[in-house]
């Protein structure tokens, strides 16, 4: 366990700077997923190995997912180059429910936050039964040391960073009331800067309108170098005045941005599809 005092300097890596190794979960969430995950799991596979040719993968599954794991990726498992925990999670949003590494107290370490299923009984997605304990299980399986962050909510896709101490966030995610009700603005950034090193906080409005995260900054804009972010662009709708929306607060930080356009059409299912699921009570 490693403890931050006020005097700690905690340095957040921007998402594009070289890295030991990537977090997976294996998919099997029946509300989440077509037959159980088993229509996901063999592109899950191909996922994993093609970010094999370059790093290593820690593969997290569950005891019931773990033989098509194995079966799946045997070679990438017995070279080494994919790392397979059993742990238990409630879906495979690793992004969110893993631990944000940082380097503190001269280490590697992984900052356990307190994760609710995106809004706990305010609007959360899911009742969250293993998933806020992942971070500190991956932490104990890999033996990196853990920052403990709890109360506080937050999942990894509702910040970015440049690696340089600014922060992207949304206000409709981290002020919801399903997160922090009891922090406001300024408190809620106080701990950003705190755990994550951050000097300045970008504060965008909302994100992809619709999205069930309450607007996830990863989902509408990331840094990809230390000035310059891609912001996700639509013209038109609700989601048009979003962007250009974000887009002022963008430019009046001093950040140059990078216009990626939105899908014209929404992921959809079809009948089959959706049969396949099965859904928990109010999920």
């Amino acid at each position: 366990m490693t403890t931050l005092t006020g005097r700690n300097e905690t340095y957040f890596p921007a998402e594009f700077a070289r890295h030991r190794a990537t977090v997976m979960i294996w998919c099997e969430r029946a509300g989440s997923w077509t037959n159980g995950g088993a229509d996901a799991r063999p592109v899950f596979a191909r996922i994993i190995r093609e970010i094999c040719a370059g790093e290593k993968v820690y593969l997290c599954a569950s005891e019931k997912g773990e033989a098509s794991a194995r079966e799946m990726l045997a070679g990438e498992i017995a070279q080494g180059k994919v790392q397979l925990f059993i742990i238990p999670t409630d879906d495979c949003w690793a992004r969110d429910i893993a631990p944000t590494f940082v380097i503190a107290g001269g280490g590697v370490c992984g900052i356990d936050w307190r994760f609710n299923g995106w809004g706990g009984d305010y609007n959360g997605l899911y009742k969250v039964v293993h998933d806020d304990l992942f971070a500190q299980r991956l932490l104990e399986k890999t033996g990196y040391s853990r920052i403990d962050a709890h109360p506080f909510v937050l999942e990894g896709g509702s910040v970015h960073t440049n690696g340089k101490g600014t922060l992207l966030t949304t206000e409709e995610c981290l002020l919801s009331k399903g997160r922090n009700p009891t922090l406001g603005k300024r408190e809620i950034e106080d701990k950003l800067k705190f755990y994550l090193g951050a000097k300045k906080v970008v504060w965008l409005k909302r994100g992809i309108y619709g999205d069930e995260t309450d607007g996830h900054v990863d989902n509408v804009c990331a840094f990809c170098g230390e000035n310059t972010v891609l912001l996700a662009w639509s013209d038109e709708g609700i989601q048009g005045e979003i962007c250009r929306e974000n887009l002022k607060i963008l430019q009046e930080s001093g950040l140059e941005v990078v216009k990626l356009p939105l899908p014209e059409k929404p992921v959809t299912v079809n009948g089959e599809e959706l049969s396949s699921l099965s859904f928990e009570k109010g999920e």
